[in-house]
């Protein structure tokens, strides 16, 4: 009932949210629900907060699992986390996941906390950090003394000046030496 983007949108008064049914219209979905969102590129990813909705009494995560996939490739589980009260739920909670690389993340929650029989499940913000890359750093160049990829909360407003784009600065890290960053 909470349109998927209202995770994304930078503003916790709105919020993702499986459908709440009604008189006329029950709640048939079960457990376990998933949002899905890509990161426009491969990233390395590490950490994910989840910031639950301002208001109400249900829908908190209880029990939940993060996949990640790059391309093609088949989701992969990286971490599988547990809020062990509503209030903690209610919290926003910061998930590691150990630098992991990516272009696509799933959340998947398998268990909530709701008042009532109902599985719900709502979200206020989901926000990614990826590794930044400083170019001094790595390859030791007075002259490219900046970071080329800015920490950011959303996963898809990444932005790599001009500059740099003839050659992925990623593509240095990737682990594929079929691939270079070069000026």
């Amino acid at each position: 009932d909470g349109d998927t983007n209202w995770a994304f949108d930078g503003n916790d008064e709105t919020a993702w949210h499986t459908s709440y049914g009604d008189d006329y219209r029950p709640v048939t979905e079960e457990e376990p629900h998933s949002i899905e969102f890509g990161l426009g590129k491969k990233r390395t990813v590490g950490k994910i907060a989840i910031t639950p909705k301002k208001n109400g009494t249900n829908g908190y995560i209880k029990d939940a699992k993060i996949y990640v996939k790059t391309g093609y490739g088949e989701w992969q589980e990286v971490k599988e986390f547990s809020f062990e009260t509503k209030e903690e739920a209610q919290q926003t909670q910061y998930i590691d996941l150990g630098d992991v690389r990516a272009d696509r993340i799933k959340l998947e929650i398998t268990d909530s906390y709701n008042e009532n029989d109902q599985k719900l499940v709502c979200i206020g913000e989901i926000n990614v950090y990826c590794r930044k890359i400083n170019l001094k750093k790595f390859l030791g160049y007075e002259l490219l003394d900046q970071t080329i990829m800015e920490e950011d909360s959303s996963a898809s407003s990444f932005q790599i000046p001009n500059q740099y784009k003839d050659g992925d600065a990623d593509w240095a890290f990737d682990g594929n030496d079929a691939t270079a960053w070069h000026t």
